[in-house]
């Protein structure tokens, strides 16, 4: 029976250290599971931290597209204002130039008008200094003061026998400006 017993005592020894050495494979295995799950927890809070980096990236990313689509519709806005703004402008320019045109052409009509008036003043002084000397010559002398009788002076003598009156002369321009109306 001994050899029974020990028999079944080997066999109790083998199949606990059978026993022993699985459950040092299971440890093994748990190690390993938790160390793969370490790495594996590792690697999903690294991809939770990076999907949340994401995410607060695509809100920046959002926000700086509305900030670019108002600001585009703001220059757009400025754009068109700006653009409204130089049509004026031009238009405003188009008449200055034209109202430029106008006056200049009013003053050349001016500057012709002007030079004509001074060519028939030129003319008009002209005869009214002809006409004076004319009268001066045809008209009567004055007797001398003293009272003597005029004695005209014999052909060809050099002395002149017309002396004229106090009055206005013909040389003042405000006589030859009346004249020069009298004669047109």
């Amino acid at each position: 029976m001994e050899e029974k017993g020990l028999g079944g005592h080997d066999r109790l020894y083998a199949a606990v250290c059978e026993l022993l050495s699985g459950i040092d494979d299971i440890g093994k295995l748990k190690r390993h599971g938790d160390h793969h799950a370490g790495e594996q927890a590792s690697r999903l809070k690294e991809a939770v931290m990076l999907r949340k980096q994401v995410e607060e990236l695509e809100a920046k990313v959002s926000m700086l597209e509305r900030r670019l689509m108002e600001m585009l519709c703001i220059s757009e806005d400025r754009h068109d204002r700006t653009k409204r703004e130089l049509a004026h402008l031009r238009e405003k320019a188009d008449v200055a130039d034209r109202r430029i045109e106008n006056l200049e052409a009013a003053v050349s009509r001016y500057q012709s008008r002007i030079a004509v008036a001074e060519a028939e003043k030129e003319k008009a002084e002209e005869r009214a200094r002809r006409a004076s000397i004319k009268r001066e010559t045809t008209s009567t002398p004055r007797r001398s003061p003293i009272g003597a009788p005029y004695r005209p002076m014999a052909p060809g003598s050099t002395s002149m026998s017309f002396v004229p009156s106090p009055g206005a002369s013909l040389a003042d321009l405000e006589v030859c400006e009346k004249a020069l109306f009298f004669l047109n």
